[in-house]
């Protein structure tokens, strides 16, 4: 159940205007569901190759230098 103060994004959050990645693309006119489940998590983040050939994902709030 949603209330007044459930928001996926983050109050002041400004959208991106690129268009990379094939996550997931919508045509114009195109209609289409999505369930979000949770409130959205901000931030960066990729997977560290491990000794033993798996990998562990590395997250942070800001950029990755």
């Amino acid at each position: 159940m949603t209330t007044a103060n459930d928001t996926f994004l983050p109050a002041g959050y400004e959208l991106k205007t690129n268009n990379g990645g094939n996550y997931l693309r919508i045509q114009d006119g195109e209609t289409i569901k999505i369930r979000v489940l949770t409130n959205s998590i901000l931030g960066y983040e990729y997977f560290r190759q491990l000794a033993d050939g798996t990998s562990k994902p590395v997250r942070q709030k800001e950029p990755f230098k």
